[in-house]
């Protein structure tokens, strides 16, 4: 549920307790301000952008446009040009300036120390920014995927399928992963769409090197990165435990 449906939701609720209504109406608003606070939910994406000077208002009016008539592609495409400058932001050697406004303080009851306030630097901003983006785009993506028809293959379909591909490329070298397997794949299936003489096995085999590729992109950069924490912390939680532990020769 987004804000959206959840104040339809309250017109169509005819009670004569309108204080209560009230209260529930803004117990879910600030359900809605902490999840977007707290877990990078994109919310009103476009308002938040407006803060950025750096990004061009014609992308973010454009972007807009493209949600509003429900063009996924091109909103998708629109949102990595978007990521594309809150990227130079942050990888700008050029030195910013931080704003700090914190007030330090005490726990009235107990004593804990506890602060509160804000901090603001362009870089830091950008980059919270960029992890909101690729929480959008993913939903993006989701709705690009949920909207093309797979239950059975044709030219139309395969077409599509390989306009998804290279915009998942897109996507993945924007965060920095790149996999010359998956670009040479990938580029084979764009020339395939051109040539009459690609055989279904010979897409069979494209796409299996594809699935290959993305189950290695998922190890290197998403699992295989924590072994050796994960190692370490198995091995200190079986000697508590006081089990038996071999070790690998």
């Amino acid at each position: 549920m987004n804000e959206e449906d959840l104040k339809k939701g309250f017109k169509k609720i005819n009670t004569p307790h309108q204080l209560e209504k009230k209260k529930m109406k803004h117990l879910f608003m600030l359900s809605f301000l902490l999840r977007e606070k707290y877990y990078f939910i994109p919310g009103k994406i476009t308002k938040k952008l407006r803060d950025f000077s750096n990004i061009p208002s014609r992308l973010i009016v454009l972007l807009e446009q493209h949600l509003k008539d429900l063009e996924w592609k091109k909103s998708l495409k629109v949102s990595f040009s978007i990521m594309s400058y809150l990227k130079e932001t942050v990888l700008s050697p050029e030195k910013t300036v931080a704003f700090e406004n914190i007030y330090y303080k005490r726990h009235i009851a107990i004593g804990i120390p506890s602060m509160y306030g804000e901090y603001r630097e362009p870089k830091f901003e950008a980059l919270g920014m960029i992890f909101r983006m690729e929480r959008f785009v993913s939903s993006l993506m989701d709705k690009i995927i949920a909207d093309t028809n797979l239950q059975y293959i044709s030219a139309e379909t395969l077409n599509d399928v390989v306009e998804i591909l290279n915009l998942f490329r897109e996507g993945l070298e924007l965060g920095g992963i790149v996999s010359e397997s998956l670009d040479s794949d990938i580029n084979i299936l764009n020339h395939s769409m051109e040539s009459s003489s690609f055989s279904t096995k010979q897409y069979t085999n494209i796409f299996e090197f594809l699935a290959e590729d993305i189950s290695k992109i998922v190890n290197d950069f998403f699992l295989g990165i924590h072994d050796r924490n994960l190692k370490l912390i198995l091995e200190q939680d079986i000697r508590r435990k006081g089990l038996v532990f071999k070790k690998e020769r």
